[in-house]
């Protein structure tokens, strides 16, 4: 199935492209598209790979902490029984 580009600024780019590189204007464009979805795909994993970390960092600290302190009130375990921060 073929496409047809009608935006002229989008010719003169698949032109210049495959001017520069020696290939068909249909090939260029196959690179383009292929070198952009790989790109969007390394930007997709380093989200992945960045949440994965968030995530061990924060159950590992939660193993550090007292079970009381995990939730509800934390001033319990910054004060003694005097109000002095510990």
């Amino acid at each position: 199935m073929g496409i047809n580009i009608k935006r002229a600024s989008t010719q003169q780019l698949a032109r210049e492209v495959a001017r520069i590189t020696g290939e068909s204007m249909t090939s260029a464009i196959e690179v383009a598209l292929a070198e952009r979805l790989e790109r969007l795909h390394e930007k997709d994993d380093g989200v992945s790979g960045r949440l994965a970390l968030i995530d061990a960092i924060a159950q590992d600290s939660a193993r550090r902490w007292p079970q009381t302190a995990r939730s509800g009130d934390l001033s319990a375990e910054l004060y003694d029984d005097e109000g002095i921060p510990v």
